[in-house]
């Protein structure tokens, strides 16, 4: 099996990248949701969460989202608290994800890579490049936060993730020139050898 990492800031196009490299052949794990499913089906985390950010982030046995969100996104430290709690367990839990898959191909859509400091786990990495216009316009598209709040997420994120360095990683930009996208990503995907 072969294993590649998508990463960028949000909005940058992460999950159209891993699903074209994926095709046919291979498996995405989608990180925000394999959270997702972390943090709801750990009782003990949840209420580590409710006690971090207020009651009103867990509703009826199950986390709130949106209040989660809005409450972590609230400052940098916030933020900081919420990763510190949840990121050990999320990180735990796509080792086993991505060691688990069957497919000849394994794509983690996720993107704190470099925060996570996992790249080991990787045969090839890809960072996905957008500026912050194109993507404030493709968040605005498809959330239902306002636009101070999808920059107010942006600017935090910026501030603890910043684009990574190193031979493993290839860069590819996914402005508006969808021909220049493929190209770019079909040259990547021949040096991922299966």
């Amino acid at each position: 099996m072969r294993t590649i990492g998508v990463a960028g800031f949000m909005g940058s196009g992460k999950t159209f990248v891993a699903r074209y490299c994926a095709g046919t052949r291979g498996e995405i794990i989608d990180a925000d949701l394999a959270a997702k499913q972390v943090m709801n089906g750990d009782d003990a985390l949840k209420r580590e969460l409710a006690g971090a950010f207020g009651p009103l982030v867990v509703s009826q046995g199950a986390l709130n989202f949106t209040e989660l969100g809005a409450a972590a996104f609230a400052d940098s430290s916030r933020l900081k608290t919420l990763n510190a709690i949840v990121h050990p367990r999320v990180v735990a839990y796509l080792y086993q994800c991505v060691k688990s898959v069957a497919a000849d191909l394994c794509i983690l859509d996720a993107a704190l890579i470099p925060v996570w400091d996992i790249e080991s786990w990787f045969d090839a990495l890809l960072w996905i490049e957008a500026s912050p216009a194109v993507r404030l316009d493709r968040l605005k598209k498809k959330s239902a936060l306002d636009e101070a709040a999808l920059l107010r997420r942006m600017r935090l994120q910026e501030e603890l993730l910043a684009p990574p360095r190193g031979t493993k990683w290839r860069t590819v930009v996914n402005e508006h020139d969808a021909a220049a996208l493929y190209s770019a990503l079909d040259d990547f995907m021949k040096t991922v050898s299966l």
